[in-house]
């Protein structure tokens, strides 16, 4: 019986102290979060185009993404306003229970072309075509980039051969493959050629994608910390026969102001250029601020033998401006008299100015070009008269 009655009393006890034990915890659930492990947050449209731009380089196109805070259940609005364009074709999204998503891309040829140069096992998954593009693209760095150039030389070069080396046309596709190996493309095959020879030189460059008259594309590429923009389509101009290739650097290293006056892109999505203008021209010692420092320097071209002229002009006026100012100093400078054609600003009083010379022994051309401005002028100024007459003679008309 004692032996009964110590059992009971220590269960009695038991009992009266099992409030005071802690709650059996159920065990937890998974976090579906934790067990991704290349999950990546994304809590701004910034961090969302660097995994974009990391995800391409190594031609990576599945990744796994959480949206945070406003970007929560804007998943689409927010991939739609991020660069994905200069890297895909097209992508798909997958939406998980835990709230992520699974993004997948289908990426252009300058994606794989440069996935294969910088990890030579990916080359295998490369078509023929594109093979053969990779090797153009690499006998032409072989050619032209030495390593001792600078950046700026490297795409200063880079931006010549490929304007030298290709053709506008309207009805190619935007491949740069086709840039590559059939020398025509269309201005987005410009701008993915010129950042894939770019990014196989190490140096940072983006696509552009707005609009001009039509949607364009061209490329911003960091240089000394700082953006600047590159057009090269629009430094490749077609000339009236179709032929001839002209080199232009109109739209080389140009800053936010310059371009956006034909040029327009959603500023929020790739980084300011806010730089000094005209790079290049500054550079090359042909930037000026008169006409007589620019006349100056043409006279040495034309003494050198040049055929053509480029400068950037930071008072040019208009076009009366330019040949009044041309005639008044020709007299000064008879080797004026080689210029043979000029263009300069569209509707605006600052810009490139290009000439042609034609070299002989006769004035003809300078005489020429003058002559045909005022016989424009005359002609502009008769129209004009014989208009006004006409809205007398109609007004005068309906009195009776």
């Amino acid at each position: 019986m004692p032996r009964l009655h110590h059992i009971l009393s220590a269960l009695l006890l038991l009992l009266t102290a099992a409030p005071l034990l802690p709650p059996v915890q159920a065990a937890p659930e998974p976090n579906l979060l934790e067990l991704k492990r290349d999950l990546v947050i994304i809590n701004n449209l910034t961090e969302l185009n660097h995994h974009l731009e990391q995800l391409a380089l190594r031609a990576q196109h599945r990744t796994n993404c959480l949206f945070a805070g406003k970007y929560k259940g804007r998943e689409q609005a927010t991939i739609a306003k991020s660069l994905w364009q200069n890297y895909s074709r097209a992508y798909t999204i997958t939406y998980h229970p835990d709230g992520s998503v699974l993004l997948d891309f289908e990426y252009k040829d300058h994606i794989r072309l440069l996935a294969a140069h910088r990890h030579p096992e990916q080359r295998a998954a490369l078509s023929k075509r594109e093979q053969e593009a990779l090797h153009a693209a690499q006998e032409l760095l072989r050619h032209h980039i030495t390593a001792d150039m600078s950046t700026y030389d490297k795409v200063l070069t880079l931006h010549d051969v490929l304007i030298e080396r290709t053709t506008y046309a309207h009805s190619n596709s935007g491949d740069c493959c086709a840039v590559l190996l059939d020398g025509f493309g269309v201005c987005d095959g410009y701008s993915r050629t010129l950042w894939l020879l770019l990014r196989m030189c190490d140096i940072p460059c983006l696509i552009v994608i707005g609009h001009t008259t039509e949607p364009h594309a061209w490329n911003l590429v960091r240089l000394n910390k700082s953006w600047y923009h590159i057009d090269p389509t629009w430094d490749d101009p077609a000339t009236t026969g179709g032929h001839d290739q002209i080199l232009s650097h109109n739209y080389f290293l140009l800053s936010d102001e310059q371009i956006s006056h034909d040029h327009n892109w959603d500023r929020n999505s790739v980084p300011p250029a806010v730089v000094r203008d005209s790079l290049y021209f500054r550079n090359n010692k042909r930037y000026f601020n008169n006409y007589a420092q620019m006349w100056q320097s043409v006279v040495l071209a034309i003494r050198n033998g040049d055929t053509e002229y480029e400068a950037y002009l930071a008072d040019f006026g208009n076009k009366e401006n330019f040949l009044r100012s041309l005639r008044s100093h020709s007299q000064r400078h008879p080797e004026l008299s080689a210029i043979h054609t000029w263009t300069g600003p569209v509707n605006r009083s600052k810009g490139v100015i290009r000439l042609t010379f034609h070299h002989s022994d006769s004035p003809t051309a300078l005489k020429d070009l003058i002559a045909d401005f005022f016989s424009e002028l005359i002609s502009s100024l008769g129209k004009l008269l014989s208009d006004l007459f006409s809205a007398i003679t109609k007004a005068i008309r309906s009195c009776f």
